[in-house]
Parts: structure tokens; sequence; C-alpha cells
């Protein structure tokens, strides 16, 4: 069934234990104005959306960011409840409205880079109440909209995960209201939504695109989870065991008229470790495996262990066997060699950009920045001649038109 298919690919990769106290209530008066369109900064060649959930946004996160090589950064998250009503009481909204994240607008303002306030809403019975109660809509965008004032954001990523069939029509008629009233407000708004790497993601992605939204951002890991087996990449570029991967997801989306130039193909900055029955490459798993992330997990490698690279599924990999029981283990993650091949995919396929789960998962390792900088590190526009080459540069750096044009000799 379509339904069982949202819980095969998609959902969120978190630090466990990650919390926040306590909340703030939204300001009165803006703290950051959005970013004007003659103000975006078009300097990579494709979109590069980067996910800034609250547990990477502690005080060190504005000077780890490299504002430059992103085009939007989506703070992650606030969520609402089945009423619409924001949860201004649950983890993460008192960092995602508070002054590290309104500093965060700022700077990226100033180097021209959108930001985006995600809403997240997760479970069936929870969105079946939701998608059925049109009051309960009208309450959430009106609770969103005034936070994307009282904050300056940009946008809006709205992160819907575990709907049933019945509700994909009243999902992208929410989505398109929500686009609305943004617009109303700030005409350069933009509406994004994150969509599963299965069948009910290229449906919903198809309804909120019907309705107006910007883009998709098709969720290009956990293809592999905690239970799975073989042991391989969460984020497969290809497969030989039939799986589901990045290939067969953009070709699902294709085949159901998904347009590739409105898809953002998010990837991971994180991996997992299996307990595995021998150190060859994928092999079967003997237990749960466990998220790895780079910025913390690669520094307790044991010494001597031997990186290998995944061809195949572009993946760098790693076998341990513990000393002392005998048993193997296999952990796989997105380095930078292995993103370049993805990021190179997504270009080849004709998609808008790239989108990154998480910022922040890279913190401490080289590289990563790197790889966006020698993947989408250049603008090139050119004409005939000289005339028809300024006029492409001028209709790039201002895609609504200037304000002003001064005529000289």
């Amino acid at each position: 069934m379509i339904v069982a298919a949202a819980q095969l690919v998609g959902g969120r990769e978190a630090r466990a234990g990650a919390t926040t106290a306590g909340h703030v209530a939204p300001t009165v008066e803006a703290v950051n104005a959005p970013l004007t369109p003659d103000r975006f900064a078009r300097r990579l060649s494709a979109e590069v959306y980067g996910y800034l959930p609250y547990w990477e946004l502690d005080a060190g996160a504005d000077a780890y960011l490299e504002y430059e090589l992103l085009t939007d950064i989506a703070l992650f998250s606030v969520g609402f409840d089945s009423s619409g009503t924001i949860n201004t009481g649950a983890t993460g909204y008192a960092t995602v409205t508070g002054p590290r994240a309104d500093t965060i607008i700022a700077n990226a303002h100033a180097a021209g880079v959108r930001v985006d306030l995600t809403v997240t809403s997760f479970g069936f019975a929870k969105n079946a109440a939701f998608f059925s109660n049109p009051g309960a809509q009208a309450t959430a965008i009106s609770g969103i909209l005034a936070l994307v004032t009282a904050h300056g954001f940009d946008g809006v990523n709205v992160d819907v995960e575990l709907l049933y069939n019945a509700d994909f029509t009243a999902y992208g008629a929410f989505v398109g209201a929500l686009r609305a009233a943004l617009v109303a407000a700030n005409p350069a708004g933009r509406v994004s939504v994150a969509t599963n790497g299965s069948i009910s993601g290229g449906g919903m992605a198809l309804k909120a695109l019907a309705n107006g939204a910007d883009r998709v951002l098709m969720m290009g890991y956990n293809y592999r989870t905690a239970g799975t087996s073989p042991a391989g990449s969460v984020a497969p570029l290809a497969r030989s065991d039939g799986g589901k991967s990045l290939t067969t997801t953009l070709q699902l989306y294709a085949s159901l008229g998904v347009p590739a130039d409105r898809i953002l193909m998010g990837l991971p900055y994180y991996g997992r470790t299996w307990p595995t029955v021998s150190g060859s490459l994928r092999a079967a798993t003997t237990g749960s495996g466990s998220v790895f992330f780079p910025n913390e997990d690669i520094a307790t490698i044991p010494p001597g262990t031997v990186l290998q690279y995944d061809a195949l599924e572009q993946s760098v990999w790693f076998a341990v066997k513990n000393p002392s029981t005998g048993a193997w283990s296999q952990t796989y993650y997105d380095d930078p060699v292995s993103l370049r091949a993805k990021y190179a995919f997504a270009a080849q396929s004709g998609l808008a950009g790239v989108g990154i789960w998480a910022l922040g998962y890279d913190r401490g390792q080289p590289g990563y920045w790197e790889a966006i900088t020698a993947s989408f590190g250049a603008i090139r526009l050119s004409g005939p001649d000289r005339y028809s080459t300024a006029a492409a540069i001028s209709a790039n750096v201002f895609p609504a038109g200037p304000g002003t044009v001064y005529i000289a000799t």
C-alpha cells in the first residue's frame, strides 16, 4: 500500500537525548526583515538547502556556517498539534525562535542567504485529525505566519510525515493556503515541502506543487534503517539487491510527473553502524543499528581501521572486529567524496539543487564545505556578444528586475 511506503523512507535522524527547556513567545515587532529579491546572492550554480536543527543551533553555529556556500537555511523545527496550535512548549521551539536563531537569520541575510522556518507534524492519526479540520488548518497558518513575520523568515518548509492517502488532497490545499498567506505578507516568500523517497512521497510532492509549492525537498536518506539487512549506505546512489535508492526514487518521481527542476535532493551528513556476520562489503546484519555522526564518531574509529569505498552505492565504509568477542560491525556514511558523486548526479538529473540533513553533523571534519565549492562553486553566464553577456548577468542578479537603472555611455 502507498501508506505503508511512507514508513520505509523518510524521517529525520536526530541526536539521542537532544532537548531544549522552556519557550519564548513570538516578539511583537520584527527582529529581522525578509530578504528582498535584489539582495539574494546567486553565487552557486544550484540551490544548496541546509537544515539547521535546534540541537545544532548552539553558541558555535554562526561561526561554523559558511554562508556563501548555501542558498537557503531551514531552521528545524516548530511543531503544531492536531488543533493547529503551535507547540510553544515543545522541544526546540525556544531555540528556533530565540536570539541565536535571530543572529543566524541576520547574518544569513547579510550574506544574501534565505532562511526558512521548518514546521512539522508527525503521525497518521494526528495528521488525519488536522487535515480533516479546516479550522485547525487556519489556526496553524495564522500561527506560522506570526512567527515568520516576527523573526523575518523568508519562507516556510512544511515537513508532514506519516499521512494517509485520503488526506493528500487536503495536504496540498493546506500548502497552497499557507503559501498564499505568506506571499500576501511578502511577495518574495517561498514554501517548500519535505517528502519521502517512496510512492507516498511522490504523491505528496505532486499535490504540493499543484497548489503552488516552490520546491520539493526529497528526503534521500533512511533507505536503510536500524533493522535493515544487509548493511550498506543510508543513501545509496544505486543498489544491487533491488532495494530503493536515490536513482529509483528520481525515476519514481519522474514517472509520477514531478518536475525535476522543482526537486531538491536531500542528502545525509550521517550514516549508520550495524553488528554484522562478517567484515565483507554489505554483510548481513545481526542486530539493530545505531546512527553514526561524523563530527562525533569519526574520532572513535579504532586506530588502524581501513576506510574503504563502496563504488556502487557511493559510500565510505569500514568494518571493525571486536578483539575480545570476535564480533564484527560495519559502518557506512557519506563523506565529501561520496557527496560529490551524489551532487554530480543531482546536477546531471536536472534538479533544482540539493539539500543537507543536517548542518552541523560535519563540524570539525574537513572537506564537506569544499565538496559544495567543487560541485556548485560558480555560475558561468555568457552570451553571443558583450551586450548579451551583460544582459544575462543582469537577469541573474536581478531576477525580478532592478529598482533603478542608470544608463551611461
